[in-house]
This record gives C-alpha cells, sequence and structure tokens, in this order.
C-alpha cells in the first residue's frame, strides 16, 4: 500500500491526505503552506504541491544518501545535505542552483534566512554563507579569532550563532548578524554559560536563548539589550524555546529527574507563566504553537523507545489552568516532520 501523509493545516482536527509513493523518512510544510518537503528515499527528495497534491510533484535524485533537507521560506528553494556537499535546487523546477558546495568537516546544520535570500550552513568552525540567486558562497568570519558554534538560528534576514571563541579564556557569545549588512560586524551578546538553542520571533524583533544555568532569556535584536527578567527552570538546562506568533509568550522545555521533561508557558515581559507547565512522556524534540497562539504541540520521545515519537497537541489556559491534551499523533513519520525539519501551522 502506499503511505500516507497527514498535514494538519489549523489544528483544528481537519487535514489533507496525500499519497505518496513510499514511507517518508522526512517532512517540512512550508511557511506559507504551498508545498510539502518529502524525503520518500535516501537519495529522493519530492516537493509537493498542496494545489495540485494528484500532480506530479518536483523530484531530486542524490548520487548519495541526504542526511538533511529544507524548503526556504518562500518555498522557491531547497536544500540537500549529502556527503558530497550541498545542493541549492529550484523547488519549482528541479534545476541546481549553482554548483555542489563541498563541506570539509562533512557535519552541518543547513537553514535558510527568513527572507530566502541566503542558504547556512553552520559547521563546528564555519559559517557558510550561499546566495540562492546564484549559489556564490562566502565564509562568515569575526574578529580574525577561531571559536566553535554549538547552535545558530535565521530570522527574516538576520542570524544568530553561539559561539565559544578560543583564547587564554574561553568567552561565551551570541553573534548576531545583519545578513544585508555583511560588511558590518555582527553584535555580541555576553553569556556566562552555554547557550544550547535559540529562535527569533516571527517578525525578529526579539531573540530567545536556553542556557546551562536552568534560564531562557530574551533579548532585544536591535539594541543587544536583555529584556525582562530570566525565564527560570528549576529542573535541568533550558534545550527547548519558542515564541508564540504574537511574540508575547514564550514556551520553553527542559528535563527533570524522571523520565519525562518539563514544559512551561511564559509571558516574558513579566517572566509569570501563562498556564500550569506539562509534563511530557520523554524528552521534548520540539515546541511549536499555532496560528492563534490558544495551542501549543509539544513531540516527544520516551526514554525506553527513543526512536518512538509522540506529537501531542495542548490547548492553553488563559486562566493558569492546566492546559488540556486534546489528542495526540502516534505515527513516527508525522513526528518526525514536526521534530526535526516542520513548522507548525
Amino acid at each position: 500500500p502506499k503511505a500516507w501523509l497527514l498535514i494538519t493545516q489549523y489544528l483544528d482536527k481537519t487535514g489533507d491526505l496525500i499519497l505518496a509513493d513510499s514511507h517518508p523518512l522526512s517532512l517540512q510544510l512550508g511557511k506559507i503552506q504551498q508545498h510539502v518537503l518529502a524525503q520518500t528515499a535516501p537519495q529522493t527528495v519530492q516537493c509537493i504541491s498542496l494545489e495540485d497534491p494528484a500532480g506530479s510533484p518536483v523530484m531530486v535524485q542524490s548520487a548519495t544518501p541526504v542526511s538533511q533537507a529544507v524548503l526556504s521560506p518562500d518555498e522557491g528553494r531547497m536544500a540537500l545535505r549529502t556527503k558530497d556537499g550541498l545542493m541549492l535546487v529550484n523547488a519549482l523546477t528541479g534545476q541546481a542552483v549553482g554548483p555542489t558546495h563541498p563541506l570539509a568537516d562533512g557535519e552541518a546544520k543547513i537553514l535558510f534566512s527568513g527572507d530566502s535570500r541566503h542558504l547556512i550552513a553552520i559547521q563546528p568552525k564555519k559559517i557558510h554563507l550561499i546566495s540562492t540567486v546564484d549559489g556564490s558562497q562566502e565564509e562568515l568570519k569575526h574578529r580574525d579569532v577561531t571559536f566553535s558554534i554549538l547552535t545558530g538560528e535565521s530570522g527574516a534576514n538576520f542570524l544568530a550563532v553561539f559561539v565559544i571563541c578560543d583564547g587564554s579564556k574561553s568567552e561565551y557569545m551570541t553573534l548576531l548578524w545583519d545578513l544585508s549588512k555583511l560588511n558590518e560586524a555582527p553584535m555580541e551578546l555576553p553569556h556566562d554559560d552555554l547557550v544550547f538553542v535559540m529562535g527569533f520571533s516571527d517578525d525578529a524583533k526579539y531573540l530567545v536563548t536556553g542556557t546551562r544555568n536552568q534560564t531562557a532569556q530574551v533579548w532585544d535584536r536591535a539594541s543587544g539589550a536583555m529584556l525582562g527578567l530570566p525565564l527560570m527552570h528549576r529542573e535541568n538546562a533550558v534545550r527547548k524555546v519558542a515564541f508564540s506568533h504574537d511574540g508575547r509568550w514564550v514556551a520553553t522545555a527542559s528535563a527533570t529527574d524522571n523520565d519525562g521533561d518539563v514544559v512551561r508557558i511564559w509571558d516574558w515581559q513579566t517572566a509569570r507563566q501563562v498556564s500550569e507547565k506539562i509534563i511530557t512522556d520523554g524528552q521534548v524534540k520540539s515546541l511549536a504553537f499555532n496560528r492563534d497562539d490558544r495551542m501549543i504541540l509539544v513531540s516527544s520521545a520516551p526514554t525506553t523507545n527513543p526512536k518512538q515519537i509522540y506529537c501531542r497537541v495542548w490547548e492553553l489556559s488563559p486562566t493558569m489552568q492546566q492546559p488540556v491534551d486534546l489528542h495526540a499523533l502516534t505515527e513516527a513519520t508525522v513526528a518526525r516532520n514536526l521534530t526535526e525539519q516542520g513548522s507548525y501551522a
């Protein structure tokens, strides 16, 4: 039988069923919800139109297995990471944009800038910036120092990367680049501990970071100033963060001493929790609000079976009551989309 892909668009228990020729390895719902990027085989990636799901998808075949595939926010480009390097492809035609870009160290996190003008490859020691127009490439540097990179995210035409600058005394900082002004040095946001995760608000006005010292902090992107009080987790390091779409709330997740993680929803301006905490079935893999910020999706992996991913949708209460568990999606394929690559509408 053909595999099925469930694309839930509005969190109202409705969705579209799309038939695929094989069980997909990963999925990504495009930001403007016109396409789905599906890896249907180790070396095959398809871009499926939601306007014509029965039509022929745009298919890209790689000579070597694809370890990561991402779709640009405007859904006009897709990028594939293989052991040969990075492939930048026109998502509407399947034609390559520029040559394949070798990655010397192999491993990399790839993401598009929020304005879709750049493909970014973040490696442990380097940051590559590739134009989605002509495929030209350059390397981002700062202060002629070497650094170790732990994590990074993009928003609009900005890139934030947490680094440990090598030297006699290691410096912890987030470097914040304006990709439209690459001739200018990045802004430096200092930290006193390791940052494990970060994320931009939808309008890229704010950046939130989650650290090893059990706190999350919101920053003003334009000035680099810390905003509000630290959001304190008492359990462990903050490993996942997400802004609500209106930018008023921040969701954070950290581990507990038990098998599950704890998720908290904050009004970050007052450092007040806006609902009771959520205890998950295992390690949290992703957090995402729905479009009107009334619900949150939490995907997690049980410690007893880390290959099984559970996705639960919680309705948030404005009166500090326990969030309501609406339903659970236990298909690993759907969960893997939301966990590793996707965005939840």
